[in-house]
């Protein structure tokens, strides 16, 4: 079965050149990325002592317009026969990574499923994929991002945190607010005043860690 799924793989990855999207129909677009390599001894590391010398990451992502403000997401992935040497071995086999419905305003921008998330700097919560790396810990839940106006932007989201394609038990909860203080006083310069506030709720007898900060 995983030979077959891996073959479907590689045929699309020949239909859509690798990595180059395509506009399949008027609101409908395409990805595909696919990391391969097969392992070979060498005189100076010595012989390939692990099974599969054929390794590959392959990723297909699907993304839509379904409607108006309504944006939809789907990424599958699959890491067969293996995922290549050094990476997670959370990374294996062929399955959903990403799926998430987007209802997106000029006041309003929310998504249920997963998403990816940066408060601040990234010092007390970000969310990211690097493929060349093999991160991708997105967060499956809800992420709500309000616009009051110019100056002011509220952000709540709480949901679980992915780690290959299994999720975390506990959850985290998270509330960023951003003020552009140029603009109240109608200043050249840019300055923002951010706090944020993120929980996480680790699921076990010690109860429930917190981290907060305040950023500018």
């Amino acid at each position: 079965m995983k030979q077959k799924i891996h073959l479907l793989l590689i045929i699309l990855a020949v239909l859509n050149c690798s990595f180059i999207s395509s506009q399949l129909l008027k609101n409908l677009t395409s990805s595909y990325e696919s990391f391969s390599a097969y392992y070979l001894d060498d005189p100076k590391t010595g012989d390939f002592n692990y099974n599969n010398r054929f390794r590959s990451n392959n990723y297909l992502n699907i993304k839509s317009n379904i409607a108006k403000n309504w944006n939809l997401e789907l990424q599958i992935e699959s890491y067969t026969p293996n995922a290549l040497l050094n990476y997670s071995p959370n990374l294996k086999d062929t399955g959903v990574s990403t799926f998430k419905v987007q209802y997106i305003n000029e006041k309003i921008d929310l998504t249920i499923g997963n998403f990816y998330q940066q408060f601040g700097s990234g010092m007390i919560l970000r969310s990211w994929e690097d493929r060349n790396l093999g991160i991708n810990n997105s967060i499956r839940g809800l992420n709500a991002n309000y616009r009051i106006n110019d100056r002011i932007n509220i952000t709540a989201l709480y949901g679980n945190q992915k780690k290959g394609f299994k999720y975390s038990k506990g959850y985290i909860l998270g509330i960023d607010t951003e003020i552009d203080v140029s603009q109240i006083f109608k200043n050249n310069s840019t300055l923002i005043l951010g706090l944020s506030y993120v929980g996480r709720n680790d699921n076990k007898n010690t109860g429930i860690t917190y981290k907060n900060t305040t950023k500018l």
